[in-house]
């Protein structure tokens, strides 16, 4: 499966989303983005729609965000995400069977870190990042993995990567 296999019915399902945010968070901006994602929840749409029109969403208000995916956690599975980047990086997770999405997905915190730490928490993972794997010159520099929950149970995680090499990361 691909990322277009996933998003291609759905460009027209979302009309949230706009231009990439800039770099500052603006109080308007944020106005904004929290209206279209009231919106998107009261848009009557399938759960896959949703999801990848939030992937959107999230990466067009938040500055840091280049890329966004979703993992459910049953079976570890991309069924949302903006690009390929996103889907290339879940993969190379699921592939070691360790990583900030599955973190997340499995034991409910949000992960929030550097590339150059992933190795210390990871290193099967960081290896496949720094090897031959997809992930290799998307150059991610940081990943933030936050869990979703339904009626109390962990069902599996939102994952942001950013290319910004700056102090400023997720």
């Amino acid at each position: 499966m691909d990322c277009d296999d996933i998003s291609a019915p759905l460009d027209t399902l979302s009309p949230f989303v706009g231009t990439r945010a800039a770099q500052q968070y603006d109080p308007d901006e944020i106005a904004t983005a929290v209206e279209h994602f009231g919106a998107l929840l009261r848009t009557p749409m399938k759960l896959s729609a949703l999801l990848q029109s939030v992937c959107s969403q999230v990466v067009a208000t938040i500055p840091t965000a280049d890329t966004a995916g979703v993992t459910m956690s049953n079976r570890p599975e991309t069924v949302a995400c903006t690009d390929e980047r996103a889907l290339d990086v879940d993969v190379d997770q699921y592939r070691a069977s360790e990583g900030p999405c599955l973190e997340s997905a499995r034991t409910r915190p949000v992960v929030r870190v550097r590339f150059d730490d992933a190795a210390q928490r990871w290193p099967e993972f960081a290896s496949n990042v720094a090897g031959t794997s997809n992930v290799a010159g998307i150059g991610v520099a940081s990943y933030f993995s936050a869990p979703l929950m339904t009626d109390g149970h962990l069902v599996g995680a939102l994952n942001l990567y950013s290319s910004a090499r700056s102090t400023r990361f997720f």
